[in-house]
């Protein structure tokens, strides 16, 4: 062997992972002045606390008591740019176009990459298969689909009624509004999807979950691995 090639490494995919999502640290301290590098670093920190809640729209409060849009905007804008998360605006009607009925003071904020979102939480193939972490299979069944669809090219918009009713996600294509719920397993059962329907009447809807393709009663299924092709 010749003495001056070093030896192979393997790297696990665990501490791969954690290596990425260091490098995401390290690049906020780089490109951002020291007070704007820990509230980025405050706001990033705080994401899956943020999925976590049923509603999943952004609390300013779950980042610190006390914490304003004021000071933590320009940290969420940091974010987005940099490609680390995805914004997902609030919609208070189901009409076309969208951007005419958005509320931008109230949104989610999706992981841009779900391997960084599970390197982030710790989260194995083998914890998210276990039965207490059925909650958060549909955290990263909704988060994943957002990822889908902004890759696709669609802007993500969710609609919500008064507290009472919400759908995972509102696209235009072609001229019409088309909501999509996600679904993490095989229970497709959705009271929200059933209410925008009565409100807005649209062509149809799409449901993704681990059922097969397939339409039912104007309700277009998709399956979770075929999410890109919507």
């Amino acid at each position: 062997m010749n003495a001056f090639i070093a030896p192979s490494v393997t790297i696990g995919e665990e501490e791969l992972r954690q290596m990425i999502l260091n490098s995401y640290i390290a690049d906020m301290a780089k490109y951002a002045d020291s007070s704007e590098t820990v509230r980025i670093y405050e706001t990033y920190d705080s994401l899956p606390a943020q999925l976590a809640r049923d509603t999943k729209k952004f609390q300013y409060k779950l980042i610190k008591s006390g914490a304003r849009a004021s000071q933590y905007g320009d940290s969420i804008d940091w974010l987005i740019r940099a490609g680390i998360v995805n914004k997902c605006t609030k919609c208070k009607q189901g009409f076309f176009p969208l951007a005419a009925y958005q509320d931008l003071t109230a949104f989610k904020l999706y992981y841009s990459d779900m391997g960084i979102l599970s390197a982030r939480i710790g989260m194995t193939l083998g914890a998210l298969q276990r039965e207490e972490s059925e909650h958060f299979r549909g955290i990263f069944a909704e988060n994943y689909l957002s990822i889908a669809l902004k890759t696709q090219g669609y802007e993500l918009n969710y609609w919500e009624s008064d507290g009472t009713a919400e759908v995972d996600f509102l696209i235009q294509r072609d001229g019409q509004l088309i909501p999509v719920e996600c679904k993490a397993g095989n229970h497709v059962k959705a009271k929200s999807m059933m209410v925008y329907r009565e409100k807005y009447r649209p062509e149809y809807c799409i449901r993704v979950s681990t059922r097969n393709f397939g339409m039912v009663d104007s309700i277009k299924s998709v399956p979770l691995y075929a999410a890109f092709c919507i």
